[in-house]
């Protein structure tokens, strides 16, 4: 039967085990990554309600650090993506989708901050809305005339505020009798084949070390009184 300082020294050595940090904020503000490297997201993708194929969106490197002082939404980091097609094949549309959003991913945990940075650009963009009440998702939505041509485009994107990555987009194309022309829906959905997003790999950490320490007092509780 154990003595109650090898159990103590079992216990402290589970105590010690490193958690996985999945976050690195700066001081100064309450913003965080709730990505981490390698996290692979799946998005399917419609034009006028016809279903194109699914791309997936893979962070490649560290995540940048998150500056002390961010004035502005264009200082705000962004992490280095890959994005292709599921089979392998390049999705050359992802730059001209990163002109109606800076990226995908943002960081989480001051949302407050996200919405003021965003509306300092209200006059650059031509019907700002930004809905920050709903405690699970963060949205915003704008219009956009077409350089050169009548028509004009619509375009709402909605995040997750418990990991930052982007739900759906919604880009709409208008003409001046205000009939739609073009419609493309971009939306996340969560793939088991991949690998799941570090907030899923860190709960299921957390659950398996709780049951661990659980064992571990039960047996000293049985074994040493």
């Amino acid at each position: 039967m154990p003595s109650v300082r090898e159990c103590s020294v079992l216990l402290l050595f589970l105590f010690m085990i490193p958690f996985p940090v999945f976050v690195n904020a700066q001081n100064g503000h309450s913003l965080s990554w709730g990505v981490a490297e390698h996290d692979i997201f799946r998005f399917e993708i419609e034009k006028n309600s016809v279903a194109l194929g699914a791309i997936k969106i893979q962070i490649n490197e560290t995540l940048p650090l998150i500056p002390n002082n961010i004035s502005d939404w264009d200082s705000l980091p962004f992490p280095s993506l890959s994005v292709a097609w599921v089979n392998g094949t390049k999705w050359g549309e992802y730059h001209s989708i990163r002109s109606f959003i800076k990226s995908p991913i943002l960081p989480i945990g001051d949302w407050t901050l996200l919405t003021k940075l965003l509306e300092m650009r209200d006059h650059e963009i031509y019907g700002l809305d930004i809905d920050n009440t709903d405690t699970v998702t963060w949205t915003y939505s704008f219009r956009q005339n077409i350089t050169g041509r009548q028509d004009f485009y619509y375009c709402s994107s909605l995040y997750s505020k418990d990991d930052g990555v982007m739900q759906s987009l919604r880009l709409e194309v208008f003409n001046i009798t205000l009939d739609r022309v073009t419609e493309v829906l971009i939306a996340h959905q969560y793939n088991p084949t991949l690998s799941p997003p570090s907030s899923v790999i860190y709960s299921s950490f957390v659950i398996i070390l709780g049951a661990a320490l659980a064992f571990v007092a039960l047996y000293i509780r049985r074994n040493v009184n």
